[in-house]
This record gives C-alpha cells, structure tokens and sequence, in this order.
C-alpha cells in the first residue's frame, strides 16, 4: 500500500504544491486534475473516484504515422535534428512560471515515526515545505515524494505514464517491496520478477534470462540494461552486466521497470527480448547498511544526498556505494581440464567481489549521473582449468544531458552518454561506447504526442592476450552508427489507445534497415484493459563476432544484425487492492548469429537458422489489507528451434514465484518469497555426467526488518532496523546445465545461507 495518501481535495494549493516537483511538473498538465475531484489512494495509484479510473494523470497515445522511408526522408530527418540543436542553443529560455504558492516550512523539533505519520490528516501534510515532505515520505516507506501521489513508468515509450497506458507489457518492483522481501544483489532483484530465471557459465557467473529465451551463448545481449532512461551497453563482447548484477547498490533503486518485448525502436541495438530500466532514487536521506553472514559474505552501502539552493535553482545531489564479497562457498567439482583428459575432482569456489559507486546531480533542465562497479570472480574457463582463474571488470556509465521546454507543447533533450569497459582473464579487452541523443517531444493536446529523435553511436576498442600483450585478437577498430527514431500516440476515444513507432538504423557495414512496433490498449471496462502489441527488435553484431582473429576463431565481418517479430497480448485487471494481468507473447528470431561457420580449420559465426519462443506469462499483486502484501507469477514458455522444440535451452519450460509480506506499520515487518523453476530441457547427449544433473528446483528465502525506533515508539532518532535473512531455506543443491566434451553442469547457488544486517536512516 501507499499508506500515506489520504483523500486529496484537488485545490489549486495542492497542485501547484506538487507541481514544484521536476518529476511531476513534467508530467501532463497534472493541474487539470486537481481541479473539483477527489483521489484515493490504491496499491498500484491514484484513482478518480468520480469514474474509478487513474488520473493523477491521463495518458495519450498517437495515431499510426510511418514516418521514415529511407533515402526520401533521411535529409528530412537530418534537417530536424539540426535545426533542433540549433534551437537550443539559439532559442531565449522561455520565462519561468511565477510561484505563487504559499507553503509553511515547518521545523521539527523531535523527527516523526512512521507510525505518528500515517496518523497525520491530509491537512497537516499539505502544510509542510517539499523538503518536509521528502523526508515523510522516506521514513514511511515511500521513496520519494513523487510515490506520494502515483507510480508512473517511463520506459516503453521515454514520457511518464501509468503501467496500463504503456505501450509495452511493463513490470514494476519498487524499494518497498525490495525493503519488504529483502535482497543481497541486483541479480536477487530482478529474480523477483516475472519471466526472469538466472544461469552463469564459465567466464560470467552471473547472468539472467528473460522468457526463457537463450538462443545466445556466454551472455545474454539480448537484454538492455538502462540507468534512469540511458544505456549501459557495451558493444565489444555484447552484452556484459555480471558487474552490475553483482555489484549495483540496490539501496539507491526507487524502481526497477522490466519490459518484456521488443524495444528497439526507442533504444536501439540490444533490447531484443526485453529492457531493465533501474530507477533511482531522489530522496536526499542518508542510508548506512551492512550485512554479514555464510559462506564468507560481506555486503555494506552508503547514501545520501543534498539539496543546494543556488541562483540557478536548487542543485540536488545524490551519491551512493555499494560492496558484495562472499569468498568461501566451495563445492567439489569433476571436469576434464584443459590438456588432460582424464577427470579430476577439484575443489571449486566460485567466489565474487565488487565495489561501486553512484553519483547523481540536478539542477535546473541539466543533469548528469555516474555508475562505477570494479568487480573480480573466480571462473573455470571455456575448458576448466585447475586452480582457478581471476576474472576483473571494470564498468563506467555516465551520461549528462539537458532537457529545455520551449513552449507548453514542444520540449527536446540532449543527452551524452559514455560506457567504459576493461576486463582482464586469459585475454584483455578495453572498449568505449559514446552516445550522442536528441529526442524532441510534441503534445499539442491531451490525445496526441509525438516523439521524434536520433543517436550517433560510436564504439571503439581491442583484445588482446594477456600473457603476450604483442598477440592482438581484435585489432583496434572504430565504428559509427545511425540511428533514427519517430513514435505518434493517439486517442481517439476514451477507451481507446492507438500508437506506431518506426526505427532507422545503420550499423557500420550492413545496410540501412528499419524496425516498428504497433500498440492497440482497449479498456473494456475501468478495471479491465486489453494491450496487443507487435514490434520488431535488432541485435547488431558485436565487436568480438565481427573483428575476432584468433588461433581457434575468426570473425566474420559481413555478418547481419539478428532480428526479432513478437507478437504480445496482455489482459489486465486492476482494482483499488489488485492488479493482475495475463499475457502471450510469440517471437520469431531471424539471422540468428551463430559459431557454426568455417574459416579453414577455424569456426566463424554467421547468420544461420530461425528460433522462435512462445509462452504464457500471469503476474498478480493483492494487497487485501494495509499489513499484508501478496505478489507473484508463473511463466510457461517452450522454445522451438527451426521448427523443432528445442532440447538445448538451458531455462526451465515453467517457473513458479510467489511471495507474502507482511508489515504491521510499527516497525515490524517479514516475508516469504518462493521460487520453483521446472525441468530444464538441455541434456548431455552423450551421457557425460561427472557432476549432478541438473533437477527442478525450490528456493525459499525469509526476511525480517525490525524497526527499534518504531517499536519502542522513540522519537527524534536515527531509524535502526535489525535485519535477518534466511536464503534457501529448504538447503537444496542448484546445478544449471553446462554441457559438453569436458563437463555438464555448473554449480549456480550454495546452499541454506543465515545472514544478519543493520540498516539505519537518518
């Protein structure tokens, strides 16, 4: 629940109150709807009581416009954008609106407990400064005050709207339900959520996959990762985020918004399956944690932030660290290592270590933010070796960029993005991505809006060995992309949403291609809507696939980008506690990038065959009452590969989640969270098993948060929460297929784990 909204008369007090909020100013003429109504506060939003539907604010989607149709409109398309840049810098900032809002900038004198907060009467609240408001609204739970009045999700179309107005079948984990259920990395997360099951393989331990789509090899590059809208990608191998997955600080994230689909045509190379958007948060709490407990594990991390009046209005800056160790989970382990075909039985202990950081900064239209992550493993290698091999990564993604409001109905950003990637194991690689983006946003009225921009995406980077830096396998190389993108939204009734975006692109050394995407939400009644979508996705061929030049493989630089056509349909149902929804999806992949080619006596990838994946994903939260939280999902998927049903897909065909919560609002809280994934298809064909064979699996894990300020209802100090944590519980053995000449499996998570922290909020 969102226990601290209250019935919200819409006065234009209150309105301009949270109109001061960038977040929520830049939402669609929010002051429309404070205007003779009344909001309630549910679940999943705000909802008009008046025709019980969302309307914190309303959604607009365009009409089906194909705007790009290559070469006629690309001189077009290029004019825009430089007129657009020419604007910015041209163009006199318009007049800020006078702020005429009366607000009482209360100073407390002893700080509030959650419990005297949800005691307090709308009227009290709405006489407080935001910055008040701000730290209310961390210490009930919420993280910002923006969740005050309403979720909203920004990624399937780069504007905020509600979940069942996007063009895109989207889920949502926020920080209370992380808080709630409880979480060590950014991989537990994101294992909450629907579609998403883990693997690992000998060089990343850490890796996921979304729809039980595995049709790529070492890592799944068919996931984007995002950072508050900008992209973490990293072209060189195609897809890394063992990093981020171990080593982001999950105390930073306000949300994290899961995409399930095609998302090419607003993100380009990459986002092919599926997008995770990671949201953090605003709040300007400081936030110490630490936890310790099995197999060696240490976990600690530090927020803050601060807001800074200045000329140029206030400057808000964020910063957060983060560190994981767990050091001494061993399992024994038989493979056929590298130069000696008997098996030996060794020890494996595939410890991991990461240490990041997080910088965020606003003020005015300009923002910019930063992500660090060093982070070291200890991995096996494509054929095992004995002891094991270090393997280190270091990530940078940063990005800055203005956002300038022309007029109430035309506004651009300008963003620059760069991902910095090295890693040392038995080769070295360095490689940079540089994004230049402009995207122009047009809403003349409340049922259109139109999005038009474009990025040069240029990458550069080499391997080499790393015992003999002299032996170059990927010899320096520079690229530069194109890419060109245009979405229209319209609504043409009430109960009807239309929308059509188109992609241009030009990866170096392929041609010019085109992806789109068509959205239709119907809202039958409203509590229950229907979204049927079809969308187009691209993965350009990576460095390492293209420019390769080793003793064993060779690249194959005439190779085409993989392409993906999914069909998805969802049907939601939502009331003020529920929201559940039932969706399909169908992809065909084509072009697939695959290493069955030759090259003399070494293997080259090329484009070769179709894989298709089709299932049946339900996803349900229930809040049946302001103590108890219940959420869960169950996909059912299969994967055919030309036309045959796949027996080689290392994700099982069912996985069941479940999870229960419970918080009694005075500083009490615990939870249970279930996890059941099915049999896996992949098999040894050649009965080679020196290691269990991987079997369905149950993982359970318990969290409980006790609150001592809350409990003993102390007022005026740092909260102190006490934490414990309970992973796998029912100590069962977890193996993922890993098939071949030397091996058959991979061990993917220890057993029973206790772990016990402090956090403490100031």
């Amino acid at each position: 629940m969102n226990p601290i909204c209250h019935f919200l008369p819409k006065t234009s007090f209150v309105a301009q109150t949270f109109l001061s909020v960038p977040f929520i100013r830049e939402a669609y003429y929010l002051q429309q709807f404070f205007y003779r109504k009344l909001l309630v506060c549910t679940p999943f939003g705000v909802k008009d009581t008046d025709k019980n539907v969302c309307a914190t604010e309303e959604r607009f989607t365009y009409s089906s416009q194909t705007f790009f149709a290559f070469p006629q409109y690309l001189m077009l398309f290029l004019v825009l954008i430089t007129i657009s840049f020419a604007t910015i810098y041209a163009s006199p900032t318009l007049p800020a609106q006078q702020d005429t809002t009366q607000t009482t900038n209360h100073s407390f004198k002893t700080k509030p407990t959650r419990k005297q907060i949800l005691a307090m009467k709308f009227e009290d609240l709405s006489a407080l400064s935001l910055q008040e408001l701000t730290e209310l609204s961390a210490i009930v739970g919420v993280q910002s005050v923006d969740e005050l009045l309403k979720l909203l999700v920004n990624t399937a179309s780069k504007t905020n709207e509600r979940l069942n107005d996007a063009p895109g079948i989207v889920s949502v984990i926020t920080a209370r339900e992380i808080e709630l259920f409880g979480a060590q990395t950014l991989e537990d997360v994101l294992n909450y959520m629907v579609s998403v099951n883990l693997g690992t393989n000998f060089l990343y331990p850490e890796n996921l996959h979304l729809r039980g789509e595995t049709s790529q090899g070492l890592t799944n590059n068919h996931v984007l990762f995002l950072l508050n809208g900008r992209p973490m990608r990293e072209t060189l191998i195609g897809g890394i985020y063992t990093e981020i997955l171990t080593g982001f600080p999950i105390h930073a994230i306000e949300r994290i918004e899961l995409v399930r689909g095609p998302g090419s045509v607003l993100y380009g190379t990459g986002a092919f399956t599926g997008t995770v958007n990671i949201i953090t948060k605003s709040t300007f709490n400081t936030i110490l944690t630490a936890r310790a407990g099995s197999f060696g594990t240490i976990t600690a991390s530090a927020q803050s932030g601060v807001n800074l009046p200045t000329t140029l209005g206030d400057l808000k800056l964020s910063a957060a660290a983060y560190y994981h160790n767990r050091n001494d989970w061993s399992v024994p382990y038989r493979a056929r290592a590298a130069g000696n075909v008997p098996l030996t039985t060794n020890t494996y202990t595939p410890s991991r270590q990461a240490l990041s950081g997080l910088v965020t900064a606003e003020i005015g239209g300009f923002h910019a933010q930063a992500s660090i992550t060093n982070y070291s493993a200890t991995v096996l290698g494509i054929t095992p070796v004995f002891p094991t091999i270090e393997h280190t990564i270091l990530s940078v993604s940063a990005d800055a960029g203005y956002k300038h409001q022309f007029t109430d109905a035309f506004s651009s950003s300008l963003n620059f993005t760069a991902k910095h990637y090295q890693s040392a194991y038995e080769s070295r690689t360095n490689a940079q991505d540089f994004i230049l983006e402009l995207t122009n946003y047009y809403e003349p009225n409340q049922n259109f809006k139109f999005l038009l921009g474009g990025f040069l995406n240029a990458r550069q980077g080499t391997i080499v060995n790393a015992a003999n830096s002299a032996i170059i396998l990927i010899a320096p190389y520079n690229q530069l992309w194109f890419t060109g993108y245009a979405e229209a939204q319209w609504q043409p009734l009430e109960a009807l949403r239309l929308s059509a975006g188109v992609q241009v692109n030009k990866p170096e050394l392929t041609d010019f291609d085109i992806v789109p995407r068509l959205n239709v939400i119907v809202n039958f009644t409203p509590e229950i809507g229907l979204k049927a979508l079809y969308g187009q996705a691209y993965r350009a061929p990576s460095a390492f696939e293209m420019f390769l030049d080793g003793p064993v493989s060779v690249g194959n630089r005439n190779l085409r980008p993989e392409k993906v056509a999914t069909i998805d349909a969802e049907l939601f149902w939502e009331t003020s506690q529920t929201r559940l929804s039932l969706a399909y999806f169908n992809g065909l992949q084509t072009d697939v990038i695959t290493p069955t080619g030759r090259v003399g006596n070494r293997n080259t990838p090329v484009n070769q065959g179709q894989y298709q994946m089709e299932g049946i994903e339900f996803e349900g939260k229930v809040a049946p009452s302001n103590d108890l939280y219940l959420l869960g999902s169950v996909l059912l998927q299969r994967n055919l590969l030309n036309s045959t049903i796949a027996t080689s897909a290392p994700t099982p065909n069912l996985t069941v989640k479940f999870g229960a919560g419970y918080d009694n609002h005075d500083g009490l809280s615990a939870s249970i969270f279930y996890i059941y994934t099915g049999e896996y298809g992949l098999r040894n064909t050649n009965n080679f098993t020196p290691n269990p064979i991987p079997r369905p699996y149950h993982f359970l894990t318990a969290n409980i948060n006790a609150d001592i300020v809350e409990l003993l209802n102390l007022s005026g100090l740092p909260h102190i929460i006490l934490n414990l944590r309970i992973e796998n519980a029912l100590n069962e053995e977890k193996w993922y297929p890993n098939p071949g000449a030397n091996t058959n499996a991979l061990p993917l998570s220890p057993g029973r784990g206790i772990y016990g922290g402090i956090i403490v909020k100031f």
